[in-house]
């Protein structure tokens, strides 16, 4: 935390972020336009971004808003590893997701990653403790307002949703009529939003490539480029890379040579991961590509 607040008041701002602070400099109800019209965004980020930068306009101010929710991504996390083994320890847990590259660039951005991050984890937690190992109704409440609020904040937790589904019907749990119910709230909730992004653009397929290449850039580029984030940034640092790499496959080969108990929620689990996915990641550009936007 005290590393990221010292990184927030020293680094720059590049283009993606100047645009976030020229759409939050001017209230709530400017940055919303703005979000759907210019940014192409969804705007519940932009709209809090607004409201938080009339306490300070500066940039590391704004910044901080992003350190704090990576830092309570932390408390997230803590509370999954709790949930997916109580006798390991969470703070491991913790840890080793709080610094994957990816949280800790998220955490550093003025966008509206590490919002959606957050976001992400509690809505695993809501539905965790909502559908699949129990059936508590505050936590389906929960997860219907977070689902909501994700959505809003970036478009593809959407794909969450469907994740879910699949988890529950390879567990064959009692709630999944429950949880389509929910779903069919969230997705009501959510129509407004699918209109607006429905004029930011006209989408089309750019080209139709192999299926192995689909599978490859949906499904396995996804999956490595989080656990072993690698892209022009890391060409700089390919010592750092390697490094890193190393200990999550070390990290993961002694996960595996202790063989944990397979049951049938963990396999749920990992049956919903490669819908979930594209959370993380954004798809390439091949498979969608905006015709037209609008420069207002």
């Amino acid at each position: 935390m005290l590393a990221a607040l010292a990184l927030g008041v020293s680094l720059g701002t590049w283009t993606d972020e100047e645009y976030t602070l020229a759409t939050t400099a001017h209230g709530a109800a400017y940055a919303i336009r703005h979000a759907i019209d210019y940014e192409l965004q969804a705007p519940l980020y932009f709209a809090l971004l607004a409201a938080w930068r009339h306490l300070d306009a500066d940039v590391w101010f704004a910044r901080l808003f992003s350190i704090l929710c990576g830092a309570a991504s932390l408390l997230a996390f803590a509370a999954i590893g709790r949930r997916i083994s109580p006798r390991a320890s969470s703070l491991g847990f913790a840890l080793w997701a709080g610094l994957n590259p990816f949280a800790v660039w998220a955490a550093l951005e003025i966008r509206h990653y590490a919002l959606a991050l957050l976001l992400s984890a509690l809505l695993w937690l809501g539905f965790d403790a909502g559908f699949l190992s129990g059936e508590r109704r505050w936590a389906r409440v929960a997860f219907v307002v977070l689902a909501i609020a994700g959505i809003y904040t970036q478009y593809f937790i959407a794909f969450a949703l469907a994740g879910f589904a699949v988890a529950l019907v390879v567990a064959r749990a009692r709630s999944l009529r429950a949880y389509l119910a929910c779903a069919a709230l969230v997705v009501v909730a959510v129509v407004p939003l699918a209109v607006a992004a429905h004029g930011q653009g006209t989408w089309f397929v750019t080209e139709a490539p192999p299926p192995l290449r689909i599978v490859r850039w949906t499904l396995v580029h996804p999956w490595l480029g989080f656990v072993f984030p690698f892209d022009w940034q890391w060409d700089a640092y390919r010592f750092v890379h390697a490094g890193y790499t190393t200990i999550v496959a070390l990290l993961g080969l002694i996960v595996a040579l202790c063989r944990p108990a397979l049951t049938r929620r963990s396999v749920a689990l990992v049956a919903a991961e490669p819908v979930r996915v594209p959370v993380v990641i954004t798809p390439p550009d091949w498979v969608i590509a905006p015709a037209e936007t609008s420069s207002t």
